[in-house]
C-alpha cells in the first residue's frame, strides 16, 4: 500500500499498467490527458510540476527527470509524464499492459511519483511547443 499515491493514482496504475498497488491515503486528485497546446505549454513552464520523459529530458527547458531515475524519490506533488510515440500510442489504445517489462516498470515508477495530480501529455505536442517558442525567439534576434 502506498503512503504517497492516491486511490485514484493507484487505481490507475493498477488497472492500466497492471501493477498491483493500493493506497493508504484518501486525497482526491486529476488524472488528466493533456491535448491542448495552451494547457500543455502551462504544464511545461510550470517550475513546480515535474515533467517526467522516457528518456532525453535535458533535452528540454523544463523542469524534468527521466521515468526511471526517479525511483524512490518522494518530493513531487504534480507530475507530468511525457508519452513518448510508443507509450503514447499505448496509452490511447488502452494498451499499456503491452509494454515490455522494463518499460511498464519505468512508467508505473513515474506515475507513482505523485502525491498529487498526474497529467499525460505527449511528447509530439510538447516538441511542437518548444519548436514553436524557439521560431520566435529567432526572429526576435
Amino acid at each position: 500500500k502506498s503512503y504517497r499515491c492516491s486511490p485514484r493514482v493507484c487505481y490507475f496504475i493498477s488497472s492500466t499498467i497492471g501493477i498491483d498497488l493500493s493506497s493508504h491515503c484518501t486525497e482526491i486528485v486529476t488524472i488528466e490527458t493533456i491535448t491542448d497546446k495552451n494547457k500543455a505549454r502551462l504544464l511545461l513552464n510550470d517550475p513546480e510540476i515535474v515533467k517526467l520523459f522516457y528518456q532525453k529530458h535535458y533535452s528540454y527547458d523544463c523542469f524534468s527527470r527521466h521515468w526511471g531515475d526517479c525511483t524512490g524519490e518522494d518530493r513531487y506533488f504534480k507530475v507530468c509524464i511525457v508519452l513518448n510515440k510508443i507509450t503514447e500510442d499505448k496509452f490511447n489504445a488502452d494498451a499499456l499492459k503491452e509494454l515490455t517489462a522494463q518499460t511498464k516498470n519505468k512508467l508505473y515508477v513515474a506515475c507513482s511519483r505523485a502525491k498529487s495530480d498526474l497529467y499525460f501529455v505527449s511528447e509530439r505536442l510538447i516538441k511542437q511547443i518548444i519548436k514553436r517558442k524557439l521560431n520566435s525567439l529567432n526572429r526576435l534576434k
